[in-house]
C-alpha cells in the first residue's frame, strides 16, 4: 500500500466514532508496512492520550454505565492482546526502530536525581547527559547470558513507572547549590503536591502491581521471574512517596487520595491476582478495589504475607505513627474526616495483621540510637511528630522494660514473639531501616509495647465528636421540622426538592458519622487492646494532652475545633459588603431562577443605564413613582486579592439599577402558586388576577410617590464602570 494513501486512511479512521475507528484500525495494522507502522506510531499515541495537551480520545470519561459499548471496544482494542498492543509487538521485532521520547515530558527530578549532570539518570541519550547509570546498564544492554534477557523490556517498562511516578520531589537547597549550571536550577520547584488525579493512577499501579505479583506463585516461567521482582522494585520508593505526601498534605478531605493509596499498598491480600477464568453463575464476582464501608467480618491474613509485612515494616508503623497526630488536628465530626479515620482502622484491625506487625517488631534488636532524625541527603526524609510518649525519633525504647499501661493489657504469650529477633528477619528490618531512613534513625513499635499517649488521646476526640456529630443531626431534623411546619412550610415542601439546608453535607452522610466514629472506637481498643475506654476522658488533661501542646487550645473541648456549629454562629456574624445581585444564593431562592432573572436585570442595565439613571435622578412625581421601581445607587466593597501577599479592601459605587432578584424567592412563587390555584377553585382568568394584582401594586406605589418628600441629588455620571464590572 502507498505510504500516503496509508496515512490518509490513518487520519480518516481518526475521525470516525469509537467503535468504526477502532475497527478500521485494527484492519491498518495488518495492512500496513513495518516503514508505515512506524512512522503512524507517535501520531496514533499523541491522538489517543494527547500528552501535550491536544485532543486526545477522552479515555477518562468513559464508562461502563454511561457508554457500555465504547468502553468494551477500548478496552479490547488497548488491552495486552489488542490491535494495539500488536502493533507494538511488531515494531519491537526490529531492533533498530526508535521512539523518539522528548526529554521535557520527565520531572526535573528524574533528570536530576541525586547525579551530577553529567550522569544523569530512566533511559536518555547517552550523548545528551552522559553515561547511563549502571544499574540501568542490565536493562538496556541485555546480553545473551543474562538471567532476565527475556524480559528486560517489561523490566524497563517498569522501571519508567516507578521512577517517573513514585519519584520523591523534595530537593534539598543544598542539592541545588551543587550544580554549576546555572540554567539547571531555573526549572526546579519545591515543595509541590501532585494532582489527585495523578495519586488515582499511581493508586492504579500499585494495584495492578500486587495483582501481578500474586499471579506469580505458580508462574515457572520467564514472566514469573518479572512478577518476583515487581513487589521489591517498588516497596523503598512507594514507602518514599507515601512519607513525604503524608507530611505535606493539606488538612481537608482530598487526603482520602493519599489513604487509599497507601492502604492499598499494605494491603496485598486485596489483590490476589486470579486468573482470567468466567465464574459460576451462582457466584458474584469478587471487587477487590471496592471500599468496604460496613462493619462485616473480614478474613484473616495469611501467615504468607509476613515476608512482605517484613520488609514494609515502615509503611505500617511509620506511616500509622505519623497519622495519629493528624487526626487529633481535624474535626472528626466532618463525614470526610470520620470515613478516613474508618478506613485506617477498620484495615488495621483486620483479624491476625497486628499479630504479624507485632512478631515483626519483636525481631527489631534496638541500639542506642541518635534521637535526630532531620532533613539530610540522600535520605531526605520528612520528620515525625516529636512528644514525650511516642515517636520513632525521639525517646529510646526498650522491650525489656515494656509494661501494660492504666487503660491496656497485653497477652503475656505475646512476649514469647522476642525469640523471633535472632530470625532472618530481623537483618531484614535493619536493612530496609538503613536504606530508607538512614543509620541515625530510632525506631519504636507500634503494638509491641503500651498504647502510646497519642491513641487515648484519639479516643477521647472521637468521642467528643460523636457527641457533637449527633447534636449536628439532632439540630438538622429540628430544622427540617420547623421549616415543613406551618402554612409555607407545606407549600415549600411541594416546590422544593430534596434538603433545603447551608450544610455541605446531607442529613443522610451525617447520619453516618456517628457509626463510623463508634466503629473507629472499637477499632481502636480492639488493636491497642484497651480495656477501659470510658475512662479515658478523665486520664487526659490539658498539660500531657498533644493537642494542648501543638495547637494551644485551652477549651477541652471539641467547641476549640472548627465544628459546623461553630461556623453556623461565625456565619451570623458576617455582613455581604459585594453587589446585592452577586449574593451568594440563599437558601431561600431558587437557583435557576436567581441566575436567570440576573441575566435578564443585566442585559436592561447595560441597555437602558443613562434612561434609569435619568429617572431615577428626577425630582417630580415620575422619578419619585420610578424610585419606588429602581434599586437605589449604593456603595460597595470588595478585595482585591490581585495583589501578592495583601488583599485591600475596595469601595465602588454602584449607579441606579434594575433588580429582579426578590421574584426569586420561595415566598413569592408561593404566591404565584395561591394565585393560580385561587383561578382554578374560583374559576377566575388568570390574567384577571395578574391584572388586579399589578392594579394594587401600582396604587400602592403611586401612594407612596405622593407621600415621598426626599430630594435626591445625581453624583455620579451616567456612564459609570463599577456598573459594567458588577454585571
Amino acid at each position: 500500500m502507498d505510504s500516503d494513501v496509508f496515512m490518509n486512511q490513518i487520519s480518516l479512521a481518526l475521525s470516525k466514532p469509537i467503535q468504526q475507528r477502532c475497527a478500521d484500525l485494527a484492519i491498518l495494522f495488518q495492512r500496513g508496512s513495518l516503514r508505515d507502522l512506524q512512522a503512524i506510531f507517535p501520531l496514533l499515541v499523541d491522538n489517543i492520550f494527547g500528552p501535550q495537551g491536544t485532543l486526545s480520545w477522552g479515555l477518562r470519561s468513559i464508562t461502563v454505565t454511561l457508554k457500555s459499548q465504547d468502553f468494551h471496544t477500548l478496552q479490547q482494542f488497548l488491552s495486552p492482546c489488542g490491535p494495539f498492543f500488536q502493533l507494538i509487538y511488531g515494531l519491537l521485532k526490529d531492533p533498530f526502530i526508535k521512539y523518539d521520547f522528548s526529554v521535557a515530558f520527565l520531572p526535573i527530578i528524574v533528570i536530576f536525581k541525586s547525579r551530577p549532570p553529567n550522569k544523569v539518570s530512566k533511559l536518555l541519550k547517552t550523548n545528551l547527559f552522559g553515561e547511563v547509570p549502571s544499574e540501568y546498564t542490565a536493562v538496556l544492554q541485555p546480553l545473551e547470558k543474562h538471567p532476565r534477557s527475556e524480559i528486560w523490556r517489561s523490566e524497563t517498562i517498569l522501571t519508567v513507572f516507578l521512577d517517573m511516578w513514585l519519584n520523591n520531589d523534595q530537593i534539598s537547597h543544598s542539592f541545588e547549590n551543587n550544580f554549576n549550571i546555572a540554567s539547571a536550577k531555573q526549572p526546579l520547584h519545591f515543595n509541590e503536591l501532585p494532582a489527585g488525579e495523578y495519586i488515582r493512577i499511581t493508586r492504579v499501579l500499585v494495584k495492578q502491581l500486587h495483582g501481578f505479583a500474586s499471579s506469580g506463585k505458580v508462574d515457572d516461567s520467564n514472566l514469573g521471574e518479572l512478577k518476583k521482582i515487581t513487589l521489591p522494585m517498588m516497596q523503598g520508593k512507594m514507602y518514599i512517596f507515601l512519607r513525604n505526601l503524608v507530611h505535606r498534605w493539606p488538612l481537608d478531605g482530598s487526603f482520602r487520595l493519599v489513604l487509599e493509596l497507601w492502604l492499598s499498598f499494605i494491603q496485598p491480600w486485596r489483590y490476589p491476582g486470579y486468573p482470567h477464568t468466567k465464574l459460576p453463575p451462582n457466584q458474584p464476582e469478587v471487587h477487590p478495589d471496592m471500599d468496604d464501608n460496613t462493619n462485616t467480618a473480614t478474613k484473616a491474613v495469611d501467615r504468607e504475607y509476613l515476608q512482605f509485612i517484613a520488609e514494609n515494616i515502615l509503611a505500617y508503623v511509620i506511616i500509622f505513627q505519623q497519622l495519629l497526630p493528624r487526626f487529633l488536628r481535624v474535626d472528626l465530626a466532618s463525614p470526610k474526616n470520620s470515613l478516613m479515620l474508618y478506613r485506617l482502622t477498620k484495615v488495621f484491625d483486620q483479624p491476625n495483621l497486628v499479630n504479624l506487625i507485632r512478631e515483626i517488631e519483636y525481631c527489631i534488636e534496638n541500639n542506642d540510637f541518635s534521637p535526630t532524625h532531620g532533613f539530610s541527603m540522600p535520605n531526605s526524609m520528612p520528620p515525625l511528630s516529636p512528644t514525650s510518649k511516642w515517636s520513632s525519633n525521639t525517646a529510646y525504647f526498650d522491650p525489656a522494660q515494656m509494661k501494660s499501661g492504666p487503660n491496656s493489657t497485653f497477652n503475656a504469650s505475646s512476649r514469647v514473639a522476642r525469640s523471633f529477633s535472632n530470625t532472618k528477619y530481623s537483618g531484614i528490618v535493619r536493612q530496609k531501616i538503613n536504606e530508607l531512613e538512614g543509620p541515625n534513625f530510632h525506631f519504636k513499635p507500634l503494638f509491641a509495647g503500651a498504647a502510646a499517649q497519642e491513641v487515648f488521646e484519639l479516643i477521647g476526640h472521637i468521642k467528643k465528636a460523636e457527641r457533637t456529630a449527633e447534636n449536628v443531626i439532632r439540630a438538622r431534623l429540628e430544622e427540617i421540622d420547623k421549616n415543613s411546619s406551618g402554612f409555607m412550610g407545606f407549600f415549600k415542601s411541594l416546590l422544593l426538592t430534596g434538603e433545603n439546608s447551608t450544610d455541605e453535607f446531607t442529613l443522610e452522610e451525617r447520619k453516618k458519622v456517628p457509626l463510623y466514629l463508634n466503629f473507629s472506637l472499637q477499632y481502636l481498643t480492639d488493636m491497642f487492646q484497651i480495656t477501659e475506654p470510658s475512662n479515658i476522658d478523665q486520664d487526659i488533661t490539658p498539660e500531657n494532652s498533644f493537642v494542648h501542646q501543638q495547637n494551644n487550645i485551652t477549651d477541652n473541648s471539641l467547641d476549640s475545633l472548627l465544628t459546623p456549629r461553630r461556623v453556623m454562629e461565625r456565619k451570623k456574624t458576617i455582613t455581604y459588603e459585594g453587589d446585592p445581585d452577586l449574593h451568594p444564593i440563599r437558601s431561600n431562592e431558587f437557583k435557576l431562577l436567581v441566575r436567570m432573572f440576573y441575566h435578564w436585570a443585566s442585559k436592561l442595565n447595560e441597555k437602558y443605564l443613562p434612561l434609569i439613571c435619568q429617572l431615577y435622578y428626577r425630582d417630580d412625581f415620575t422619578g419619585r413613582f420610578a424610585r419606588q421601581i429602581i434599586m437605589k445607587p449604593m456603595t460597595i466593597y470588595r478585595y482585591d486579592k490581585s495583589i501578592s501577599g495583601k488583599s485591600p479592601r475596595i469601595a465602588e459605587h454602584l449607579p441606579p439599577r434594575i433588580s429582579f432578584r426578590r421574584f426569586a424567592s420561595h415566598q413569592f412563587v408561593a404566591y404565584v402558586v395561591i394565585a393560580i390555584l385561587i383561578s382554578k377553585l374560583f374559576d377566575y382568568s388568570l390574567t384577571s388576577i395578574v391584572f388586579f394584582v399589578i392594579f394594587c401594586w401600582f396604587c400602592v406605589a403611586c401612594f407612596k410617590a405622593f407621600t415621598d418628600n426626599t430630594h435626591v441629588y445625581e453624583h455620579h455620571s451616567y456612564n459609570d464602570s463599577s456598573l459594567t464590572d458588577s454585571f
